[in-house]
């Protein structure tokens, strides 16, 4: 984007509807409150999730989540902000004294 990741932090939604409006893509800005946007549709901030998913392998667990609620035939936007609500809701429902890997949290969206 030509700028710093201190700028996009700072503007998040802005910089997420940059992002889809320039690749003509639904974007999901990970981070917390994480951003979905896509162009002709007002941006979402999810409000689940926590720092666990910051777990190597999440992110891919997301992406499986997403395809998997394209199959089903959502539009992007719609399947990126059921996945992204659905994968952050796991998160937080994590049990405390259990750690989260990707293998088990898939097992659970499973």
């Amino acid at each position: 984007m030509g700028c710093s990741t201190a700028h996009i932090q700072s503007q998040r939604v802005a910089s997420a509807a940059q992002l889809a409006a320039f690749f003509g893509c639904t974007v999901a800005l990970k981070g917390s409150g994480t951003v979905i946007a896509c162009q002709g549709q007002i941006s979402r901030i999810n409000p689940t999730g926590n720092a666990q998913l910051a777990a190597a392998g999440t992110g891919d667990v997301l992406a499986g989540l997403t395809a998997a609620k394209l199959a089903q035939g959502l539009s992007a936007f719609e399947a990126t902000s059921q996945a992204v609500f659905e994968h952050g809701q796991a998160a937080d429902a994590w049990p405390a004294q259990s750690r989260l890997t990707a293998s088990r949290l898939a097992n659970q969206l499973n």
